[in-house]
């Protein structure tokens, strides 16, 4: 077949034409290195070859999107992938990215695990069941988590100085901050000791659960 017409469409994409048919969509990346243009005669099979490409690079390119913005496992990005494409090419997409080091379940796992940790005061439980919601296996999970010293004194400390300062006056407001810290994954009775202590270094009289011990 001949191409009769280029024509350019929305988001570098162009609407391939041979008169009167419309016979595909491009990227503009694959058509310029097809040498793809008008008046160039194109077979079937050649055509179809160009029209996996092109799928396979606006795939690409959307999961390259998704990782500058963050990192991401390989089960996040196919899983976004599949919103728009076929299992098969998300899969060969995370192939790709994964044997360039674009995408990498080792390190998105460092760094998420650092970031509940740090940021949101996980405790090392509740930051493994998210890894592993995320498609971390439970090896890479265990080989980060064991790479990461968690003190959780200081970490439950952190939380109420940040979160909570100002905020434990009533039995009711420390039975909230002891209900979130135990949703965040801490040992009951890491939080009562932790929760004794920090009451009394700030002269809290408060309780929980109506006795002595917090």
């Amino acid at each position: 077949m001949k191409i009769t017409s280029i024509k350019k469409r929305k988001n570098r994409m162009y609407s391939i034409w041979s008169y009167p048919d419309l016979v595909a969509m491009l990227d503009a990346d694959t058509i310029a290195k097809a040498g793809l243009r008008e008046g160039v005669e194109i077979s079937e099979e050649e055509l179809d070859d160009l029209k996996e490409k092109s799928l396979f690079h606006c795939a690409k390119e959307r999961a390259l999107g998704l990782l500058s913005r963050r990192e991401h496992s390989r089960y996040e990005i196919v899983n976004k992938l599949k919103n728009y494409y076929e299992p098969g090419l998300a899969q060969a997409v995370a192939d790709h990215l994964t044997n360039a080091g674009l995408l990498d379940d080792g390190r998105f796992a460092q760094l998420y695990a650092q970031e509940l940790i740090e940021k949101k005061y996980y405790a090392p439980t509740r930051v493994e069941r998210e890894l592993r919601s995320r498609g971390i296996d439970r090896e890479t999970a265990g080989v980060v988590l064991d790479a990461i010293e968690v003190d959780p004194q200081e970490r439950i400390t952190a939380y109420l100085d940040r979160r909570c300062y100002g905020k434990l006056n009533t039995d009711r407001e420390v039975k909230h901050a002891f209900s979130t810290l135990y949703r965040l994954g801490w040992r009951s009775d890491q939080l009562k000791h932790v929760l004794h202590e920090y009451m009394e270094k700030n002269g809290i009289a408060t309780h929980i659960g109506g006795t002595d011990e917090p």
